[in-house]
């Protein structure tokens, strides 16, 4: 049997050769069924939108997201042209009240300054999650970012997500009988 080739979102860089024992390389091989997988299809959730991108200084801005439910959270990045140092991110499912981790993430450390340079050779964005975070219910995130710098800052958190494919409808076409 033929395996279904890896084209997706997760390394961004197929000549990026990675030791087996490194957290990365243990969680993409976790991921692997769900790389593999045809019935989801790779997809960006991002917050804030263009028209409410700066966050005050020591302030906190909440963002709704909808997604399909029975979406797949597999990684997250944050971008931001000023320094994220001290700012603070969290998503929650809002139909079970589950956060993506058991506390406030730094922004710092989903981003890609973390990143080695000349030329970024060797990104490690986006962020991995050891256990994708199933969305359910609604498919409504609470995106709360916090800024703890007396500074406005502007920051943006992409959700990278396995969005379930939509099953085709037996019954759509009308020269077919429908046995539903």
């Amino acid at each position: 049997m033929l395996e279904k080739p890896i084209v997706d979102g997760f390394t961004h860089s197929t000549s990026v050769l990675m030791l087996p024992t490194t957290y990365r390389a243990l969680v993409l091989g976790q991921l692997e069924v769900l790389r593999r997988s045809t019935n989801y299809q790779f997809k960006i959730h991002s917050a804030p939108d263009e028209q409410h991108q700066t966050i005050p200084g020591f302030s906190q801005n909440e963002y709704m997201i909808k997604v399909v439910p029975g979406t797949l959270i597999w990684g997250l990045l944050a971008y931001s042209p000023n320094s994220i140092q001290s700012c603070y991110i969290q998503v929650t499912d809002m139909s079970t009240g589950m956060a993506i981790s058991s506390d406030y993430e730094l922004a710092y450390l989903l981003s890609q300054d973390l990143a080695p340079t000349p030329a970024r050779a060797y990104a490690r964005t986006p962020l991995l999650l050891a256990q994708p975070m199933l969305v359910s219910g609604s498919g409504q995130l609470a995106v709360e970012i916090y800024n703890s710098l007396a500074e406005p800052i502007s920051i943006q958190l992409c959700l990278f997500c396995a969005e379930p494919m939509p099953v085709p409808n037996p019954c759509a076409d009308p020269s077919q009988p429908c046995s539903v």
